[in-house]
């Protein structure tokens, strides 16, 4: 049975709100409630308490011993490792390592691990099993969601009975704002120079990196150098890989060591070496030009450093005032340099052995004649960075160290960098899954004009019916027993005649996303939730070992400026997530009716990209064919390629579509995207959003999500994203989450794709390169890559771009068709000129002016050796009440060059 609503549009996180009936007199409210009474009685599927003892308080230890302190019991001792040096950052995992020796009888029981939030905890727990005499390492990778700030472990038998239990004090890495470097190398001292700005460094080792790739989440780089990768395990290196698919940075130091630092490297990040490596003398492209430079972006960071230490004493200030905890700050990492230590930085020359690499598709950052002192190539989400000399330094080279470190950081991947800039104040980026989610199929949604009627007539007859007819029998007196029978009788109606649409059992709402990659392999992320129609305990079981998690994004922000919660909750839980060797459980217990309860999955393995396609750019429009070998039909379909977004629409199964005549939009910033209404009529809406289905808005949050990831993170910066019409048989045979969910209940959702497109930007001997802003390396002002919408800040803005090395450039263009005006009224296009720095002179040229398009083709006096140009954005106009856009520069180079992202 089905319960009936007067909702248009059925949110899944809200509860019916009793909008089927009008409150018009006490009796008629009397008479619903009694009905409200029946309908939300609901079955669930298993109302077996999976923890008979997980009700117990427990008491909050505020903890200030170590990771080392053992929690035992007679023959059992628990030492627990949390995190990097206690080190976690909430909006990323954090793993929790257990080394359980048992030195009594074989022991079998339970691991639970709890990162308190301000409310609706999540538990993790895994099933482990300690011989006689033995010691087992059990570990667990769970998002910290929050700023709470401690880590509760309990061990218990296997009926759940807690025989230890410890807490742990976290230490918050947000309020750092610090990039974390972990370091593999047999000569790790020889690396101090990684923590003279910006970074935090952990030292690992075989035994210490993780074989999860989510335990290394919280390190936004690793570093290998002089050291022999053979020594890590199959799973290790898995896992280092999986980490940069999903957006991590790896450092690679090689010179005489490449042979054991590449031995399990090479195959898997495309690596080869070519002959023996040479002694050279290098400066790591030191000259007066990028010393100054240098110089420049420590101060430049250094003043970010400050202001962003003043808004945490601000903060401060707010949480006093509230009777808060306040932040704890840990001054040293934010010394300043001196005068004298910016002053005593030189050119340095050191010897080192070079050798000569190649990696697929690199392009060269730092080149010194011949030599490719350093490359740089996208892998998935992240980015491989090579050197092709020992990292390691004497601490008197402090110069090269710096530019060393200076060129890591800023070569990071752009899922890195937007993770660091936007944690502080917790991510955002997942509210376009919550939303797809939040949206039941129309089919379940009650007809109103029924219950009218019903209502029409109740209140028809228990009005002037039964006056009239009881003084017309003179049986007034009846009144008290007529209005209470004919309110059950109409109560019964109603509740029958909702038969058809009440919810009277759990399920699940999902999105399911393939993201296509290099090699036909596939990332697919499975997001679903769980909702039930009362606050009774129930659970899920799912087949297969799934390393289920919390979504992460769910529940209140991390970042409450006025509120730092005191005092922590262990025992107040909605979710425990429970892990066997056979099969996940997923217990859910004292949440509200209708309040959904998210997760996530995620997953890669093999599968065919049978997407091909001949597509075309060259500075005016985007234009050729895709066709779809898939055995599925793909609805909904949309290109987004270097600023345009183009509604193809459905392609079917073995159909070629021309890109010729489409509905397209050219966005000048990533903001307009929700500033038109393209997204929602490539959803199958109209431009009136509050004419849209359930299924238009699950879709169009979707594509939102989807779109901007792409533009933030992704290597493809053009891809066709589009959904799934029928079966994925191929992905059947790897993993079928879904399927497993579906045998207990009802799930409804979507399943999208997204696919990589390499454009072509040829035409005859010369290539187009449509924007030079992925080359960013200096700006005046704030450049905020996660916020980046291409603003000018000020009257007047200086950047800098590097642009490849191997680029041989020929023209630069302002083309007036990337250089539209704004869809959005408060955007105003660029009004203004535009001045290239003249390196021969040290003057400004002006070279560009707003309006029509024009090319500079005489070059060489703009661009420096190694490939940079300076670029001065002036205008005149006002910026008040307004927001002016920075206009796109492209450029044509010669065709055959990598100009790599």
């Amino acid at each position: 049975m089905r319960m009936g609503f007067q909702h248009k549009d059925i949110r899944l996180g809200h509860r019916p709100n009793g909008k089927k009936t009008p409150a018009l007199a006490t009796i008629l409210l009397v008479g619903i409630g009694i009905a409200a009474f029946f309908i939300l009685q609901s079955t669930v599927l298993v109302r077996l308490p999976f923890w008979p003892d997980s009700s117990t308080t427990l008491t909050v230890i505020a903890a200030d011993k170590e990771e080392t302190d053992e929690t035992k019991d007679s023959d059992l001792t628990v030492v627990v490792d949390y995190g990097y040096d206690q080190y976690a950052k909430y909006g990323r995992y954090m793993c929790v390592t257990a080394a359980i020796t048992n030195n009594g009888k074989d022991f079998t029981g339970w691991v639970q691990v709890i990162v308190p939030k301000t409310k609706n905890n999540v538990v993790y727990r895994r099933k482990v099993k300690v011989a006689a005499k033995e010691t087992t390492k059990v570990s667990l990778s769970l998002p910290v969601m929050d700023d709470t700030g401690y880590l509760q472990f309990i061990l218990a038998d296997k009926n759940g009975t807690t025989i230890g239990e410890k807490k742990y004090k976290l230490k918050i890495g947000n309020y750092e704002n610090l990039a974390y470097v972990g370091v593999l190398s047999n000569a790790s001292e020889d690396l101090e120079y990684l923590k003279d700005f910006g970074t935090r460094v952990f030292y690992l080792n075989e035994n210490t990196l993780s074989d999860d790739y989510k335990a290394l989440d919280l390190l936004d780089i690793i570093v290998i150098n002089q050291y022999d990768t053979g020594l890590l395990s199959n799973n290790q290196i898995k896992a280092l890989e999986k980490w940069v698919m999903n957006g991590g940075t790896l450092v690679i130091g090689t010179g005489e060591y490449s042979k054991d630092t590449l031995a399990k490297l090479d195959n898997i990040f495309s690596i080869a070496a070519k002959g023996n490596p040479v002694k050279e003398e290098i400066t790591f492209g030191l000259n007066q030009e990028t010393l100054q430079d240098l110089k420049q972006d420590i101060v430049d960071y250094e003043e970010e450093r400050k202001i962003f230490l003043e808004s945490i004493k601000d903060r401060n200030e707010m949480l006093k005032a509230y009777g808060n905890d306040t932040i704890p700050i840990d001054t040293t990492v934010f010394q300043r340099w001196s005068k004298e230590e910016l002053g005593g930085l030189n050119i340095e020359k050191i010897n080192k052995e070079i050798t000569d690499l190649w990696m697929k598709d690199s392009s060269a950052v730092t080149a010194e004649g011949t030599n490719k002192l350093m490359q740089v190539s996208s892998f998935g989400h992240g980015k491989v960075q090579l050197f092709s000399f020992d990292l390691g330094l004497n601490k008197e080279h402090k110069t090269i160290g710096l530019a060393i470190l200076n060129e890591i950081s800023k070569n990071m991947s752009n899922t890195k960098i937007t993770q660091l800039e936007e944690e502080y104040y917790g991510s955002y980026l997942n509210y376009g899954v919550f939303n797809s989610m939040s949206y039941t199929n129309a089919k379940e949604i009650p007809k109103v004009a029924k219950y009218i009627i019903i209502i029409a007539i109740y209140i028809f007859t228990i009005g002037p019916v039964t006056f009239i007819l009881l003084r017309k029998l003179d049986r007034r007196s009846l009144i008290w027993a007529v209005v209470p029978v004919t309110a059950i009788v109409f109560t019964l109606i109603v509740y029958f005649a909702g038969s058809d649409t009440r919810i009277d059992e759990p399920y699940a709402g999902y999105v399911k996303l393939l993201d296509f990659q290099d090699n036909n392999k596939v990332k697919e992320e499975f997001y679903f939730a769980l909702t039930a129609p009362s606050n009774q305990m129930y659970s899920v079981p799912v087949d297969d070992p799934y390393d289920i998690k919390e979504l992460r994004g769910n529940g209140d922000n991390s970042y409450l400026y006025d509120y730092k919660k005191k005092k922590v909750y262990y025992d107040d839980y909605v979710t425990a997530v429970n892990y066997e060797n056979d099969k996940t459980t997923l217990e859910i217990q004292n949440n509200p009716a209708f309040s959904p309860v998210y997760y996530q999955w995620e997953g890669s393995y093999d599968m065919t990209d049978r997407l091909t396609y001949n597509i075309h750019y060259i500075g005016d429009k985007v234009y050729g064919t895709v066709t779809n070998g898939f055995d599925f039909n793909i609805s909904n379909a949309m290109l987004t390629s270097d600023g345009y977004v183009i509604n193809i629409g459905e392609i079917k199964k073995g159909e070629t579509v021309s890109l010729e005549g489409k509905d397209a939009i050219f966005m000048t910033t990533r903001d307009e995207l929700y500033n038109t209404d393209i997204i929602n009529r490539i959803a199958g809406g109209t431009g009136e959003v509050k004419d849209n289905t359930p299924q238009v808005n699950r879709l169009s949050n979707v594509l939102y999500y989807l779109t901007e990831n792409n533009l933030l993170n992704s290597r493809h910066t053009s891809c066709i994203i589009g959904f799934v019409e029928g079966t994925l048989s191929e992905q059947d045979k790897n993993y079928n989450i879904l399927g497993d969910l579906t045998k207990n209940m009802k799930a409804y959702g979507t399943t999208a794709v997204k696919l990589p497109v390499e454009v072509d930007y040829k035409k005859g001997d010369k290539e187009f390169v449509p924007s030079i802003d992925p080359y960013i390396i200096m700006s005046e002002g704030n450049y905020n890559k996660y916020y980046q919408s291409r603003y000018l800040n000020s009257d007047s803005m200086t950047i800098k771009y590097h642009l490849p090395e191997s680029d041989k450039i020929v023209s630069f263009e302002y083309l007036s068709n990337r250089n539209q005006d704004s869809s959005n009224d408060y955007l105003s296009a660029f009004d203004g000129s535009i001045y290239f720095l003249n390196t021969i002179t040290g003057n400004y040229d002006e070279v560009f002016k707003d309006g029509p398009g024009s090319s500079v083709t005489d070059i060489n006096n703009y661009l420096s050796e190694q490939n940079t140009i300076t670029v001065r954005y002036s205008t005149k106009m006002s910026l008040k009440g307004y927001q002016m856009v920075l206009p796109y520069i492209s450029y044509w180079k010669e065709a055959g060059f990598y100009a790599g992202n």
